[in-house]
């Protein structure tokens, strides 16, 4: 059985379970040593050679209800200029991330998703050298440095599922060259509290470049106040990475953007152009989503209402559960973690499973209401 290093891979990969549920409880890891909280194992499980009729698509953290009209009419008109290039479309996006960042244009990287982004980031800072982050946490950048002979040195979360800002900093030595973190995180879907992250981030860029990934900071009230963007306009080596991929339902369309320094934003850029990567189709799609604030009202609304019916399912067969800040909710499971993904998958919903610190992990993103309704009568025959 080997590794699968490849992250675009990622969609055919389930992460599994090699031997049998350690009985743990769930307030704390249940490993005696920091290693790697995920392993990717090849199972072909999500898109398996003769797919059953999948009646929920629940694995992939999607907006199950985007794009929204407005963009959808905004994508079909730039279909018929699609013979050329979308200079002018990219300059307009770009100008409406930095008004609401309100940050410089040299502060501003947009790319085709923020994943590519993450990568780049790992080969311009990083290189062979560490980088410190959470676990578990998103193993993209921690990956792309790996791959490329440098280390990631893990360090748990607490005992509530947040990063351990305490025990990071005080890993951070002349090796680390970048420390990650996804806030919100994933999978775990938790929050790790605003203001001690940002003082967090204020002391540890002083020492080594910060890296907070916000992915998911749209599913939070309040969201912006959440952001650590505040920090590269005060000058910090701060780098805040941003998606269209989940709350305004553009996963498809490739769109994200990087805000920090000047002096890392520039390495990074010269990696690649990849503010020309962005279709016309999807700079389209970035613009109207931007402006379509009823939808992601909606979404939220939507989003919200999903969490809390799952979370009274799994209450009423005493499963424990993270409350989450994003559109997936994770929890731990009493059975193998790739023979719940079968049944699953045999009953038509998809979702992903982990093996974190030897206990099988459920993680579903948020559908519609009926395909929750639809995991809960799987999830009451087979959980």
């Amino acid at each position: 059985m080997t590794m699968n290093p490849n992250r675009r891979q990622w969609l055919k990969s389930s992460l599994a379970l090699a031997a049998g549920v350690a009985a743990a409880p769930f307030s704390s890891w249940a490993s005696p040593r920091p290693t790697r909280a995920i392993r990717t194992i090849e199972q072909d499980l999500l898109f398996p050679a003769n797919p059953p009729e999948l009646r929920a698509r629940l694995f992939a953290n999607e907006n199950p209800f985007g794009p929204s009209a407005a963009t959808i009419e905004a994508m079909t008109a730039a279909i018929r200029t699609g013979n050329r290039y979308p200079m002018e479309t990219a300059e307009q996006l770009t100008s409406m991330i930095l008004a609401k960042e309100q940050v410089k244009p040299e502060q501003l990287l947009i790319g085709p998703g923020s994943t590519q982004l993450l990568d780049m980031a790992a080969v311009a800072i990083v290189g062979n050298g560490v980088v410190l982050t959470g676990d578990p946490s998103y193993f993209s950048l921690v990956e792309t440095v790996e791959n490329r002979g440098g280390e990631a040195r893990m360090v748990r979360l607490t005992s509530n599922h947040a990063h351990d800002l305490a025990a990071m900093e005080a890993a951070i030595d002349d090796k680390v060259k970048l420390v990650y973190v996804c806030n919100p995180n994933n999978p775990t879907g938790t929050l790790t509290e605003t203001q001690a992250l940002r003082d967090f981030c204020r002391r540890v860029s002083e020492r080594v470049p910060v890296f907070v990934d916000e992915a998911y900071l749209d599913f939070l009230d309040d969201a912006m106040s959440h952001s650590m963007v505040d920090l590269v306009r005060e000058g910090k080596q701060v780098i805040v990475s941003r998606t269209f991929s989940k709350i305004y339902g553009l996963a498809g369309m490739r769109i994200g953007y990087l805000a920090g320094p000047a002096s890392l934003i520039q390495p990074i850029s010269e990696l690649g152009h990849v503010q020309w990567d962005i279709s016309a189709v999807g700079l389209a799609a970035g613009i109207a989503a931007m402006q379509d604030e009823a939808f992601l009202k909606m979404v939220k609304q939507k989003n919200d209402e999903a969490k809390a019916f799952l979370y009274e399912e799994l209450r009423k067969k005493d499963y424990e559960y993270m409350t989450s800040s994003t559109n997936f909710v994770l929890f731990p499971i009493r059975m193998r973690s790739n023979a719940f993904q079968e049944a699953m998958m045999a009953e038509g919903i998809g979702i992903r499973v982990y093996d974190l610190h030897r206990r099988p992990y459920c993680r579903v993103s948020m559908g519609t209401m009926e395909e929750m309704e639809l995991f809960a009568e799987a999830f009451r025959k087979i959980g």
